[in-house]
């Protein structure tokens, strides 16, 4: 189980800090503050944008506008039933 407040709280500690973080040591810092995050089961790191450019990183659940149109054309009738065959 994670804990979706905890990218609201990485970004707004990075933001306060990053200033006072050398721009050549900066993703390295970015990447370990991502990384302790992760750890502590913190699995919406993609919503700290400013953090996650710093660190250079993409998540794989940050979907562009087309992928998100592409699921929101699913409902429930493209599901198999319990008692359907496959």
């Amino acid at each position: 189980m994670g804990w979706a407040s905890g990218s609201s709280l990485a970004e707004e500690v990075w933001c306060l800090v990053r200033g006072f973080i050398p721009a050549d040591k900066r993703e390295k810092v970015a990447r370990e503050v991502v990384d302790a995050f992760r750890d502590m089961d913190c699995d919406t790191m993609y919503e700290a944008e400013t953090l996650m450019d710093d660190a250079d990183l993409v998540e794989d659940d940050d979907l562009d506008d087309d992928d998100e149109e592409e699921y929101d054309d699913f409902d429930d009738d493209d599901f198999l039933d319990d008692d359907d065959d496959l």
